[in-house]
């Protein structure tokens, strides 16, 4: 064999290796999007409760680009069974529009933590902030949100009603149903409301949610 041929040989197997691996890593990514389960621990510490194989847009801002994700995993822990409405949505003075969906949480906390409130914002009177504030040895603050009307009724269907969460009490959304009411939903019997919030010393427990 002359050494065009070897040459040629080495060529063919070079792109035949490069194109094994190519689909490996193709194949390793497209399994890992389904590698989390229901219930499992996710990588920021919480409880999966949610999986898109299409995935899901998520954004921080109105002018951010969505991020595309498949997960939702939600706090292992309640983060105040008295934290106060998000923003304490009171008359008069909270303006923030707030939208339902999954991921429309994300955006939902950004509108609130950032609007110019008469006061500061802290964890225990605004649930928004207890969960924009909120993280894990595998996560920073910024990356938790408080769930949609519709985010807060899956962990109810899909953590609560199989028993993987046992806290059955009240909890708040971030989606505002008009000017000054807000969804909460009831994790003893999965009931939603639309609570009136003229009353800002109304309090309810939170769960912090996180896409990925």
């Amino acid at each position: 064999m002359n050494r065009k041929f070897f040459i040629a040989i080495f060529a063919f197997c070079a792109i035949a290796a490069a194109f094994v691996f190519a689909h490996g890593a193709f194949a390793q990514e497209q399994n890992a999007a389904g590698k989390y389960k229901i219930g499992d621990k996710g990588p920021g510490g919480g409880i999966v409760f949610y999986y898109s194989e299409a995935g899901f847009p998520v954004q921080d801002s109105d002018d951010a680009s969505p991020v595309i994700c498949h997960y939702l995993e939600c706090s292992s822990e309640e983060l105040g069974e008295m934290a106060l409405c998000p923003c304490r949505w009171k008359r008069g003075w909270c303006y923030v529009n707030t939208t339902d969906g999954v991921g429309a949480g994300k955006l939902n906390t950004a509108l609130i933590t950032s609007y110019k409130h008469q006061e500061l914002l802290r964890p225990s009177n605004c649930a928004a902030e207890a969960c924009s504030q909120y993280s894990t040895n595998m996560t920073k603050k910024g990356e938790w949100y408080l769930p949609s009307k519709t985010e807060l009724d899956l962990i109810y269907k899909n953590l609560v009603k199989m028993g993987i969460i046992n806290n059955k009490v009240r909890h708040w959304s971030s989606s505002k149903d008009h000017y000054e009411s807000v969804w909460s939903q009831d994790f003893s019997n999965g009931n939603q409301y639309d609570d009136g919030l003229s009353n800002e010393g109304i309090g309810f427990a939170v769960r912090a949610v996180r896409a990925f």
